[in-house]
């Protein structure tokens, strides 16, 4: 039975811990009366106490996993609240998602997140696993960099995720956010919404791995940008030199390899990549010899 999640507000506070996930086996929980509190995350349980549960009948190591179901939620009218945990604070109201809500301390570059995961979404829903570095800006918090895999799939038993972080800032951060959830958590309005009553995330053995080390720029190379981020069907890349060199740019995936190599003509130059699938890049910006100036990260969202 479908139900809509629609014009609902929660709102979670700050949690301490160290550089790496704090709890992230999700062996240590606290019952509270009408549910357990999972120790160090905020959770949704206090809503409904299916939300958000300690699984114990299967977990991928220890003795205890996290468990985030997509329940019926009743403020008025039946509403579709997905299950959500994260390591910081978060406030979904309707369709916007603002996770900028407090955090663990966190001053590292971090590669990537991984760890184990089971879905089984039902009648297309979707859910998501979410990573984002902060840095405090006065009384703002500028991202430094974010990762999303969003979840389409069933998927049976625990599979390792990988997530990488793509980097909008060489700053270092001073924080860090952690987020699941079992279904959709945008929605455009109470008539679309596809999170579905039943959607089940089961989430185990959560850790940052690698380090982003932060690319110096070569003596002749001023300046560079690449953008938009994430990209649909063209990356601009704009780059100023003090004096004038031959440059290409070649695009590579996750894994290194290259997907496509085109040279620079302007200091200003829109590359194609419309072709390229939704997910993760690195561009490096080669010499004439094929030496490596620069390198960076993007996404790609069609």
């Amino acid at each position: 039975m479908k139900k809509y999640f629609y014009l609902f507000i929660f709102f979670f506070g700050a949690v301490s811990g160290k550089a790496q996930i704090v709890n992230n086996q999700f062996e240590n929980w606290t019952n509270v009366g009408a549910y357990d509190s999972l120790n160090f995350w905020s959770t949704d349980a206090y809503l409904s106490p299916t939300a958000a549960q300690k699984e114990t009948s299967s977990p991928q190591s220890g003795s205890t996993s996290l468990k985030l179901v997509t329940t019926s939620y009743t403020i008025g009218l039946p509403l579709a609240l997905p299950g959500a945990a994260s390591t910081g604070g978060f406030i979904l109201a309707g369709t916007s998602l603002d996770l900028a809500q407090g955090g663990q301390p966190d001053n590292v570059r971090h590669a990537s997140l991984k760890g184990y995961y089971k879905y089984a979404p039902i009648a297309g829903a979707q859910g998501s696993i979410e990573v984002v570095l902060y840095k405090r800006n006065g009384s703002n918090r500028d991202t430094i960099a974010s990762g999303i895999m969003p979840l389409t799939s069933a998927v049976s038993s625990y599979t390792l995720f990988n997530v990488p972080l793509v980097y909008k800032s060489a700053g270092d951060p001073d924080s860090s956010v952690v987020y699941f959830q079992s279904s959709t958590r945008a929605i455009p309005d109470v008539f679309t919404n596809t999170a579905t009553i039943g959607s089940a995330l089961y989430v185990d053995s959560v850790f940052f791995d690698g380090v982003q080390a932060v690319d110096e720029l070569p003596a002749n190379l001023v300046s560079v940008k690449a953008y938009p981020n994430p990209a649909s069907d063209f990356l601009t890349i704009e780059s100023k030199w003090k004096t004038q060199v031959k440059v290409s740019v070649s695009v590579l995936d996750v894994n290194g390899k290259l997907v496509q190599s085109t040279p620079l003509q302007d200091n200003k130059q829109r590359i194609d990549i419309s072709s390229l699938s939704n997910g993760n890049y690195f561009y490096q910006l080669n010499d004439e010899k094929g030496a490596k100036l620069y390198s960076g990260k993007f996404s790609v969202s069609h």
